[in-house]
């Protein structure tokens, strides 16, 4: 048997493999049988622990997720001022959410469709200047000043961009809630980002890895990488129903 540990400051979870088949079953990963579960048995809590969520993604307190979503004077912005803050034609917004490149990164469930996020990030951006249908935001992990990389200077690297491609650096005003204000689609590899803007606004989320959130069936999930670049090539803008977002 191998034994392993993962927690946090919230939980501490301890479970025994005895395959190495077994080594994707992630503890703290729900399946759509306890999630229906929950939602209908202790309907109340779920509640109560969502309205938890939407005030820490308030910017109240300090915590991860208000790092991420800080309320500031940018949290109300418009499509339209984003657009014309960024100089951007009115074309889909496509956010891609990027990961800090060293902070675990090989998968903790299974199926990557990229070697690491470095590379998931190189591939996408070469993809994104040159889909000139939509608007790709690349954003910088908003804690990503704690893990640094001695070989990429990201805002060196996303500097003289084409007219549809913007950065925006993790010390900017322009934080997680503005994305939830005016985001088509957010993408990721297995970042919170990919269940908390679907949950927070209906917005639909691409994802290029097994997650502990994938398979509830508010995801896209493409399975291989021309996959992945055809979801992105033929995305269409369109808000997920209640049921999905719920």
């Amino acid at each position: 048997p191998v034994y392993c540990s993962c927690g946090s400051s919230q939980n501490l979870n301890l479970w025994v493999l005895k395959d190495l088949s077994q080594i994707y079953d992630y503890a703290i990963k729900p399946n759509i049988n306890e999630i229906e579960f929950l939602s209908t048995t202790s309907k109340e809590n779920v509640e109560r622990d969502f309205s938890v969520i939407l005030e820490r993604a308030s910017g109240k307190g300090k915590n991860a997720l208000s790092s991420a979503y800080e309320n500031d004077v940018y949290s109300a912005m418009s499509r339209v001022e984003f657009l014309e803050k960024f100089k951007l034609a009115d074309k889909p917004l496509m956010f891609v959410m990027l990961h800090a490149f060293n902070d675990h990164p090989l998968s903790l469930f299974g199926s990557l469709l990229f070697s690491d996020y470095s590379e998931w990030f190189v591939q996408t951006y070469r993809f994104a200047i040159q889909d000139k249908t939509k608007n790709w935001i690349f954003k910088e992990h908003p804690e990503n000043q704690f893990y640094l990389t001695k070989d990429l200077d990201l805002k060196k690297t996303m500097s003289n961009l084409p007219d549809n491609v913007r950065f925006i650096a993790h010390d900017s005003p322009i934080k997680a809630s503005v994305v939830m204000n005016v985001a088509d689609a957010v993408i990721t590899c297995l970042g919170t980002a990919g269940v908390e803007m679907p949950a927070l606004n209906g917005i639909p989320s691409i994802i290029a890895s097994n997650t502990f959130y994938n398979g509830l069936g508010f995801t896209i999930e493409p399975k291989t990488r021309n996959e992945y670049f055809e979801v992105l090539a033929n995305f269409k803008p369109k808000k997920l129903s209640p049921e999905l977002q719920f």
